[in-house]
């Protein structure tokens, strides 16, 4: 897992059930780590899904 600032938005990238996502969370860095930690704790206790509105795709070229 990664926070790294891509133009002016910082962007988690993370693996979960053996595809690689990236999501932008906003300008502030604290919000993206935050962010990664519950992503973490979600993929850590099973309960990771993609939702119906797709809001975690895959990134693409994984």
């Amino acid at each position: 897992m990664a926070v790294r600032k891509r133009g002016k938005s910082w962007v988690i990238d993370y693996r979960a059930n053996g595809k690689r996502y990236t999501r932008a969370v906003g300008p502030n860095k604290r919000d993206a780590i935050a962010a990664e930690g519950k992503i973490k704790a979600q993929i850590r206790e099973g309960r990771f899904f993609l939702s119906a509105n797709g809001s975690r795709r895959p990134r693409s070229g994984s």
